[in-house]
């Protein structure tokens, strides 16, 4: 800034003024100079910006993948509890089923095997019977040998169907135990269970179709046979646990 003199009153005023201050001479305006703003450097902003970016849009896509890789992990084991959970249900369903068609296999061999006792007893003892006098009897009265009693019984057609109901109830029971092979350990006790039922319903069959032995080891063996199977099915029924 400069002083200079008014040329009214010859005072010194500022040259910035547009009018003198002590006597008011106006002044023409001064022209104001532009200002011209100075470069600012933002390269390092800009590449700051595209970094902040770049992490930015990879931070988002992994974790959109790590989202993704969780939700078909989540899939994976909800579909192996799903399986997990219907093997469950199936190997219990298998299990009550073998139960039931074992007693039925079973109940069939004990009426069969009562009549055989009964036929082999009133043979030897030549006691009357409406059941077995149609085997232990011929036309002059009771046979000699108690074998021909028997060989009448099992030749008989009603005691063949039988047989043949029995034979039928088997292999329905070991084709069920073949799946029931090889049981997770909470139906491991079950499977100890249902070897020992097996086991004595192999034997009650078997007696029925294929008697053998004396009357008095027959008889034994039937008795043990049918206790036995009485024995486990009860204790089977009460292992199998409950379905989910």
């Amino acid at each position: 800034m400069a002083l200079i003199q008014c040329p009214e009153c010859g005072r010194e005023i500022s040259d910035r003024v547009t009018s003198c201050p002590h006597c008011g001479y106006p002044f023409s305006e001064q022209p104001v100079q532009p200002v011209t703003p100075q470069p600012v450097e933002v390269t390092g902003i800009n590449l700051s910006i595209k970094k902040n970016e770049k992490y930015r849009t990879l931070f988002i896509g992994i974790f959109v993948l790590a989202l993704l890789i969780a939700i078909v992990i989540i899939s994976i084991m909800a579909q192996r509890s799903r399986d997990a959970k219907n093997a469950r249900n199936d190997y219990i369903d298998d299990l009550a089923s073998i139960r039931s068609v074992m007693l039925s296999g079973a109940a069939d061999a004990e009426k069969l095997c009562n009549l055989t006792h009964d036929v082999w007893y009133n043979t030897i003892y030549e006691e009357f019977d409406i059941d077995t006098d149609p085997f232990t009897r011929n036309d002059t009265g009771f046979n000699d040998d108690f074998n021909d009693s028997l060989s009448a019984l099992y030749s008989d057609e009603s005691t063949k169907t039988k047989i043949s109901e029995i034979e039928s109830n088997r292999y329905s029971v070991d084709a069920i135990m073949k799946k029931l092979l090889n049981p997770t350990g909470e139906f491991s006790a079950c499977y100890d269970t249902l070897d020992a039922l097996y086991d004595a319903y192999c034997g009650l069959t078997n007696l029925a179709t294929s008697p053998s032995g004396s009357l008095t080891s027959f008889t034994e063996s039937y008795r043990e046979y049918d206790n036995d199977f009485v024995k486990y099915y009860e204790k089977l029924g009460n292992q199998i646990p409950e379905k989910e």
